[in-house]
């Protein structure tokens, strides 16, 4: 079953009409009693009967419309979920440098990552003459008349 389709049938009970569920729904009435007969047709069981010149739901249309609702709140919670885990950074980051550029840069990343409930930062040191450092070198200007004027060196591994 299409939500959406859920989601008419809800506001069908809710406004008791096609007419207002369309105009609710920014719909012609038209599409809302075709979305309402495939529904029914899903659902294999009549939703709704005629009751003068409009509709009216069926006790299944009763109960699968307040089912609706729930699921209505249960996506709503999943989706809030799923933007919670693209905006919040998780896992674990391993960076590998020698002891000064760990004195400058680690008080100040430690910082940031401490509110990041999900987040693990390793710090090892590495002798900057190793090859296994040299592979995984990257580098940093900064400008800030504060930090340093030289380029600093740290490495960075996504393992």
């Amino acid at each position: 079953m299409d939500i959406r389709r859920l989601e008419l049938l809800r506001e069908l009970a809710d406004r008791g009409s096609v007419g207002a569920v369309a105009r609710a729904a920014g719909r012609t009435p038209s599409a809302v009693s075709q979305q309402l007969k495939v529904l029914e047709r899903e659902a294999g069981v009549p939703l709704t009967e005629r009751s003068g010149r409009g509709i009216v739901l069926t006790d299944a249309g009763r109960a699968l419309a307040r089912t609706a609702t729930d699921i209505a709140v249960a996506v709503a919670r999943a989706e809030a979920l799923w933007e919670d885990f693209r905006h919040q950074p998780s896992g674990e980051v391993t960076l590998a440098t020698f002891p000064t550029a760990a004195q400058m840069l680690l008080p100040g990343l430690l910082d940031r990552v401490a509110g990041i409930p999900d987040l693990t930062l390793r710090a090892s040191d590495r002798d900057p003459a190793s090859r296994a450092f040299a592979d995984l070198t990257a580098t940093s200007t900064w400008s800030s008349p504060t930090r340093s004027r030289a380029p600093a060196r740290g490495a960075v591994s996504a393992s």
